[in-house]
């Protein structure tokens, strides 16, 4: 069964989510985005506002409803899934920053969050295994999570349980969204 409206959703959500993400240059007046843009712009703060609190969890639902179908369409258990996402997700998430990013970030003396441009090896590696290292493999972590979250929440879901599952997301999203 195909659900094209919420592929959709999730696409465009997506789409925003990197919108999102170029327009931080001018939102936060953080040491890290400084370099590339000096001052903030009010257009793109209250659009990074609405993206904040309708898009991210747009994208977040939509990819958590298609996540359960696959689930109940394939007749794997949430156990055998949550194995597979691990390994599709974390494994790659740690090759990739252990491998190629902490070494490439260090060597040039590049900056990211938690990650100075004068930091040694070992400050890289720390802050990349403790999940503070956010440049280019946030995404990853943050579909691991959501996925471990809607398969964690999957026995709420059912149909004759849908409201309580509702309720927790809704809680859930919000929680994560305000701290």
């Amino acid at each position: 069964m195909q659900y094209r409206e919420i592929s959709l959703l999730k696409t465009c959500a997506l789409f925003c989510v990197v919108l999102y993400h170029c327009m931080m240059f001018f939102v936060e007046k953080d040491p890290f985005w400084i370099l590339y843009a000096s001052e903030t712009n009010a257009l793109a703060i209250t659009l990074c506002r609405i993206f904040q609190y309708l898009v991210i969890p747009a994208f977040m639902f939509a990819s958590g409803f298609l996540l359960i179908k696959k689930v109940e369409s394939n007749g794997r258990s949430i156990v055998e899934l949550i194995v597979k996402k691990a390994k599709s997700l974390l494994v790659l998430w740690f090759f990739v920053g252990i491998l190629w990013l902490v070494p490439l970030y260090t060597l040039f003396h590049i900056p990211v969050y938690h990650h100075p441009a004068n930091a040694t090896l070992y400050e890289g590696y720390q802050a990349f295994l403790s999940g503070l290292f956010n440049d280019h493999l946030w995404f990853l972590l943050a579909l691991f999570w959501s996925s471990l979250f809607w398969l964690l929440l999957y026995p709420l879901l059912k149909k004759e349980r849908f409201i309580w599952g509702a309720v927790v997301a809704i809680a859930t999203a919000f929680v994560v969204q305000n701290y």
